[in-house]
Parts: C-alpha cells; sequence; structure tokens
C-alpha cells in the first residue's frame, strides 16, 4: 500500500526542530500584540491621567478666582475700617482723647494689629491660594 501523503514524504521532512521554531515565531508574534496592547493600554492610561489632571487644575483655577474676589474686598473692609478709626480718632469722636491716657497704645496697636492682618493675610494667599508650581 501507498503512503497516503506521498508528496510529504517525498518532498519535505517534517522534523521537530522546524515545528518548534513556527511555534517559538507564533509565541514571539503573541508577544508583540500583547506588548501593543500594553503600550496602547498605557496611552489610553496616561490620557486618562492628564484629563484628571487638567480637569483639577481648571477647578483650582475657578477655586482661585472666587477667593480672590472675597480677600479683596477682606481687605477693603480692614482698610475702611482702619480709616474710618483714624477719622474718629482725628475728630475726637466718641471722646477717644479722654480715654488715651488710660490707654495710651491701645489705638497704635489697633491699627498695626490690623495692618499685620493685612500682612499675614497677604502671605496665606500667596502660599496656599496661588502655590509655587514647578512642572509648569
Amino acid at each position: 500500500m501507498d503512503n497516503p501523503s506521498p508528496s510529504l514524504q517525498d518532498t519535505e521532512q517534517i522534523s521537530y526542530k522546524e515545528i518548534k521554531k513556527q511555534a517559538e515565531k507564533l509565541s514571539s508574534s503573541n508577544k508583540i500584540l500583547s506588548q501593543e496592547e500594553i503600550q496602547t493600554l498605557r496611552i489610553e492610561f496616561e490620557g486618562k491621567k492628564l484629563e484628571t489632571e487638567l480637569y483639577g487644575q481648571k477647578q483650582f483655577l475657578e477655586l482661585q478666582r472666587s477667593w480672590a474676589g472675597h480677600i479683596k474686598w477682606q481687605i477693603w473692609a480692614v482698610l475702611g475700617f482702619q480709616f474710618l478709626f483714624v477719622i474718629a480718632m482725628g475728630f475726637n469722636l466718641g471722646n477717644f482723647t479722654n480715654n488715651i491716657n488710660k490707654l495710651p497704645y491701645m489705638y497704635v496697636g489697633v491699627i498695626l494689629q490690623s495692618l499685620a492682618n493685612i500682612i499675614a493675610l497677604g502671605f496665606v494667599v500667596a502660599k496656599f491660594l496661588f502655590p509655587y508650581n514647578k512642572k509648569i
């Protein structure tokens, strides 16, 4: 009886080494495919990360804008209080000159304390509301 596949036997011999080489080629091509998939996932992750950071920065800028307006009005209120306080002392409204002998440094203390509050508020704003960012 003849061999059912004479062309295989006659033209080429299939050995274990050839099958092993072909299997290695297939497995290496799967590795390349999985590396491409990993790279794609990594790129998608980086995109989502950048999108999240951008959204956070946008919210932070909106917060800064909101707080900047509130802080500006607070500074104007403190300065207005100091102005009214100096006017009241200058025109002796409320008999301030009668009390100056009892508490001679009170008036200067109130003005300096208000000024110190404005300066401290400036430091708080500069440090926490508008932080220095090296990533820019």
